[in-house]
């Protein structure tokens, strides 16, 4: 009896020291994104969309890749969009698109005609930065408009996928010479539902977490009156 007693302790304390590494685990920070981690724009590519942060639903990603492939072959002007998790710390998403932009595009006819939409699923922040034959249909303060009064109040309620297609298609208007559609106007608010796959992700970790700590102290219990019956 004290034998089985023994070894259902030992696996008892096995168990509670699993779940106390899997929880530590759990909370730690996910690898921060650097822009060596961004894959290289291969010329000639016709990917507008490169979904690094897993956010957008294959629907948004198809809609927003011919949309910005129709204005292109209709312009010649380039709309590239981005997301990113887990940006380095102290890093801004507009210190981030600027960098990558320079990456991509790195002389002045290599940038004239281009358009980067970049999106940082942690801070929940859009930045645009634009080349300079853009800057014309793309002044200052119509890329804070879209980034600011389009973008931001989708991105604000974790709409990510909506934020995005708003975003492109008042850029897509712009770009093409048609009157700027503005802002979306503000109307009351409904609760919104995740329309993003990473949407969840915080509270199922949670959930997982609480599951893990009532079974930390369930476990103990059940040792506990196990031993009593048995001794």
């Amino acid at each position: 009896m004290k034998q089985r007693l023994k070894q259902l302790v030992q696996r008892v304390v096995l168990a509670i020291t699993l779940l106390i590494a899997l929880t530590q685990f759990m909370t730690l920070p996910a690898h921060a994104i650097e822009l060596e981690d961004v894959p290289a724009l291969v010329a000639g590519d016709r990917t507008w969309v490169r979904d690094l942060a897993d956010v957008l639903s294959r629907d948004t990603e198809g809609r927003l890749n011919r949309v910005l492939d129709d204005l292109e072959r209709t312009t010649g002007k380039s709309v590239r969009i981005v997301t990113l998790r887990h940006l380095d710390y102290g890093d801004t998403s507009a210190a981030v698109a600027s960098g990558l932009f320079e990456q991509w595009f790195q002389t002045p006819a290599e940038q004239a005609n281009q358009t980067l939409l970049l999106l940082d699923t942690r801070s929940r922040e859009a930045a645009l930065q634009v080349g300079e034959q853009i800057k014309a249909l793309l002044p200052d303060d119509l890329v804070e408009s879209i980034t600011n009064e389009t973008m931001a109040p989708q991105i604000r309620e974790g709409n990510l996928n909506q934020a995005l297609l708003a975003g492109a298609s008042r850029l897509s208007a712009v770009l093409s010479g048609l009157d700027d559609p503005g802002p979306p106007q503000v109307t009351q608010a409904v609760a919104p539902t995740a329309t993003f796959p990473g949407e969840t992700d915080t509270g199922d970790a949670a959930k997982l977490v609480g599951f893990l700590l009532l079974a930390a102290v369930l476990i103990p219990m059940v040792t506990y009156y196990a031993y009593r019956i048995w001794s």
